[in-house]
């Protein structure tokens, strides 16, 4: 087990890095540092268990479907009844073109919201019908001026810049309906 701390209380078993880069550079660090030693599966988490939903970050941010653990995720490497692996569980999917977005029925991102609860045996997506679906598509105006502002390219243009990306970068077939689904 390897701890990584950004802060400046840390344990005297933690491996202290400089606080740059979020999450995202103590998973890509470990990996480049560690390339010739990973372990056969590995489990990147933040200081803590991550929680439901997406709230926002001072609220919680853990991004987890209701019903679903840490514990879920990692009794499922652990599982001797064939099944994979892995367990991934989509939460969102986008639109290529528009970058619309539909959130599963089950992430919660309202305090007061009702949700339906999942199992860890759930399905990777939602059916077409019952408790567990996908939502509405929304436009997400704020994540379009990120992008563009980011990228440099006019909002109007987005479509086709990630169809690009996709195109010259991924090397994937295109999504069926152009939908990207991802788990958060």
């Amino acid at each position: 087990r390897t701890v990584y701390c950004k802060g400046s209380q840390c344990s005297a078993d933690a491996v202290q890095l400089s606080n740059v880069g979020r999450e995202g550079h103590t998973f890509l660090h470990h990996i480049v540092n560690n390339y010739d030693s990973l372990a056969n599966w590995t489990v990147f988490s933040q200081a803590q268990a991550p929680s439901e939903g997406y709230v926002n970050h001072r609220v919680g941010g853990g991004h987890l479907l209701t019903g679903i653990t840490m514990d879920d995720y990692l009794a499922h490497h652990n599982n001797t009844e064939g099944k994979a692996d892995s367990l991934f569980l989509m939460s969102s999917k986008v639109h290529m073109g528009t970058l619309r977005h539909a959130l599963r029925s089950t992430y919660k991102v309202h305090e007061d919201q009702q949700t339906p609860k999942l199992s860890s045996a759930s399905e990777a997506c939602p059916k077409e019908s019952g408790e567990d679906v996908w939502g509405a598509y929304h436009d997400v105006p704020q994540l379009k001026k990120l992008i563009s502002a980011k990228c440099g390219v006019e909002e109007q243009a987005l479509g086709a810049a990630i169809r690009s990306f996709w195109e010259d970068l991924v090397q994937l077939p295109i999504p069926p309906q152009e939908v990207i689904h991802y788990s958060q």
